[in-house]
């Protein structure tokens, strides 16, 4: 149990009456609701699902509908509350902001930037420096940080800090070759070239090679979409699908690839500043009905907005933190997870099933 003080989570009178809730309150882990009963319900909201909440509700008499109506209301007030913890805790600190004095470390952004211009990209200059890159002009624009009008100053990642792609280019006059060379691209062009690399790369039919040519397009431009699908690659040993996974590495927006990735790892790339930070590309997720805390975060990334609460030791003490989540994710697995545990999972993905194909290479329907 944290040692944390009880607040009372504020409701409003709807809720109540709906739910028959006398009261609820709420410490930096745990959730108990009054409703009338000998003892309260009690929610773990670090370890537990909104699945664990919904069945207790229902457990004790509630319909189907009236129990994920409350879920939902509940959580909704939940996360109002833990916003404004992590902001109070943020920015009072011996009653200093430190919003404008510590620098956000990101790989990408795009919103609020000085001079209108609707994105900054972290990249590694000469193999020394790590810089902000900007077009300006169609000319590079390169700066070591951002300051944005409110005050905050914004820094790229250092290098050797990244767990995704890193961007690196040896000179400006190399950037700005670049920026010549897409004058004379658009997403027609961009997209049958991402797809001649899925044909010339990977034996499979023409399905195959479309959705994934355009979702490795897509991957650049998913922050501007109201939802993102996953995919997933199933097959047996030896049946190619891996191979789709290292083509998204070569050619999909800020790669992280892995066989295992920790929900920690998913936290500290995605951060808590702006979405769609990487493209995620996890090998192997056979048991994901098991992992129910990466579950989640899965289940929540295919729409902006979704975030999952921690609660983080930092120098000045315990404090919540609501991480991102949203962002295209491919992966592979031997077999489709399972239908009931892992459902809402399943209603993200789109299942390309591989087979091993003639002549020692993989075709995959």
């Amino acid at each position: 149990m944290s040692s944390k003080k009880w607040d009372v989570l504020p409701l409003d009178e709807d809720t109540k009456k709906l739910g028959k809730i006398s009261r609820v309150r709420v410490n930096d882990s745990t959730m108990e609701i009054y409703n009338g009963k000998t003892k309260p319900i009690t929610f773990s909201y670090n370890v537990s699902t909104s699945e664990d909440l919904y069945k207790a509700f229902v457990d004790i008499g509630y319909t189907d509908q009236l129990a994920s109506r409350i879920c939902t209301r509940l959580f909704n007030a939940l996360e109002e509350y833990t916003k404004k913890q992590a902001q109070d805790q943020y920015e009072s600190e011996d009653g200093v902001d430190n919003s404008k004095q510590k620098p956000l470390l990101l790989m990408k952004y795009t919103k609020g930037i000085p001079f209108d211009i609707p994105v900054a990209e972290a990249i590694i200059l000469g193999g020394t420096k790590s810089m902000w890159l900007q077009i300006i002009d169609g000319k590079a624009k390169l700066s070591e940080n951002i300051l944005l009008p409110d005050g905050r100053v914004l820094q790229p990642w250092e290098i050797g800090t990244y767990l995704s792609k890193e961007y690196e280019f040896t000179s400006e006059e190399e950037i700005n070759s670049y920026i010549t060379r897409a004058q004379n691209e658009n997403l027609d062009t961009l997209y049958n070239r991402s797809k001649s690399f899925w044909i010339k790369y990977q034996d499979a039919d023409n399905y195959h090679h479309v959705i994934c040519a355009a979702d490795t397009i897509f991957t650049y431009f998913v922050d501007r979409s109201s939802s993102t699908h996953y995919l997933l690659f199933v097959g047996d040993v030896e049946a190619g699908k891996s191979n789709n996974l290292t083509l998204f590495e070569h050619l999909a927006y800020r790669a992280l690839p892995s066989i295992s990735l920790t929900p920690a790892n998913i936290f500290r790339s995605y951060g808590n500043f702006e979405e769609a930070q990487v493209t995620i590309l996890e090998n192997e997720i056979d048991n994901i009905e098991a992992q129910d805390e990466k579950k989640r975060i899965y289940k929540s990334g295919y729409k902006p907005g979704a975030k999952v609460y921690r609660n983080d030791d930092t120098p000045s003490g315990r404090k919540s933190q609501a991480y991102l989540t949203y962002g295209f994710k491919a992966f592979t697995s031997e077999k489709r997870p399972d239908s009931i545990e892992a459902k809402g999972f399943n209603e993200r993905i789109f299942v390309i099933k591989c087979l091993p194909g003639r002549y020692k290479r993989s075709h995959c329907l």
